[in-house]
């Protein structure tokens, strides 16, 4: 059986209590009575909500990565950043 880790999340700008737990190629984040799944891309771009990474920063590792046109992967990553300040994992 896989553990929870409990956690501070830095991401916020406060700090907030998320449980976390990798699930094979999925991260699933538990906080504030809300339960969120990450795959694999996402969770990628979750590790680089870290105050140091750039948008662009973003946006580049996943065109090299991933070879996919620069304006798909902006919008795909902006869109993911607004839903993630929507829910508060990020500000």
């Amino acid at each position: 059986m896989k553990k929870w880790d409990w956690s501070y999340s830095l991401k916020t700008g406060v700090k907030v209590r998320i449980m976390n737990r990798q699930e094979d190629d999925k991260l699933v984040l538990y906080g504030g009575h809300r339960l969120f799944v990450m795959g694999t891309y996402a969770t990628e771009i979750w590790h680089m909500c870290d105050g140091e990474h750039t948008l662009n920063d973003m946006i580049d590792a996943v065109v090299s990565k991933y070879n996919v046109p620069r304006d798909k992967a902006a919008s795909g990553i902006t869109a993911f950043l607004n839903r993630l300040s929507e829910t508060k994992l990020i500000q």
